[in-house]
């Protein structure tokens, strides 16, 4: 998440030294249909959407040497938080708490 409260999803395993690729994933939004991190955002699920979302944010296009072409992501210094889906994942292996009761797919129960 950056310092305006846009959560990016991070692609790719190769990123400039200057961002980290990726593409709007959740943007505060007052008549969002979600809380996140403490505040009212949208959803996000088409890439492309991105550079609409970051029309008035350049700081947050940038070059690809390794796509050829421009692409968003967040600027390496404008990181306020960075959320980790495996961390998360295993602190609830640890410790289901409220989520113990909610059944998982059959994809992902399956050993």
């Amino acid at each position: 998440m950056d310092h305006h409260g846009v959560v990016f999803k991070i692609i790719g395993d190769s990123h400039p030294g200057s961002h980290f690729l990726g593409y709007v994933k959740y943007h505060p939004d007052e008549k969002g249909d979600r809380r996140l991190f403490g505040q009212t955002c949208r959803q996000n699920s088409v890439v492309s959407k991105s550079f609409g979302i970051l029309a008035n944010r350049p700081e947050c296009y940038v070059y690809s040497d390794t796509l050829g072409c421009v692409i968003t992501g967040i600027p390496r210094d404008d990181i306020a938080l960075h959320y980790s889906c495996r961390h998360a994942l295993v602190a609830i292996h640890e410790d289901p708490g409220p989520v113990a009761d909610n059944p998982g797919s059959v994809d992902a129960s399956r050993d």
